[in-house]
């Protein structure tokens, strides 16, 4: 496992020279959810949009088992106030973009994309 996880930490450093937009991939592996969200944002900044956690589950042991970094403005907001009488009316459309990083033997590893 740790040969494919230092295979995969090749590939991120690869992914973030590249600007082509073929990032992140799945199987990619990190040590941390930190450096899973580090990775994206960077990615994101590179892309033009935000980020944020969509939903986590955490164990029976009160531990981070996954977690899902979707686009800042993926879903869909309906205003209860009409558009005319919002001062600051808020934008959200259903993005596509995001990720699902699960923890497998103590790593973490991009499982999904969307």
């Amino acid at each position: 496992m740790d040969e494919e996880c230092e295979r995969s930490t090749e590939l991120n450093e690869e992914c973030l020279d590249k600007a082509d937009g073929s990032c992140p991939r799945v199987g990619m592996c990190f040590e941390s959810p930190n450096e899973v969200m580090t990775f994206y944002r960077q990615y994101d900044i590179r892309k033009g949009f935000g980020m944020r956690t969509r939903s986590s589950k955490k164990g029976i042991d009160n531990e981070l088992r996954y977690f899902i970094l979707v686009c800042s403005r993926q879903g869909n907001y309906v205003s209860a106030i009409s558009a005319d009488m919002q001062t600051q009316p808020t934008q959200a459309f259903n993005c596509p973009t995001g990720i699902i990083v699960t923890k497998k033997e103590d790593k973490w590893y991009i499982t999904d994309n969307y």
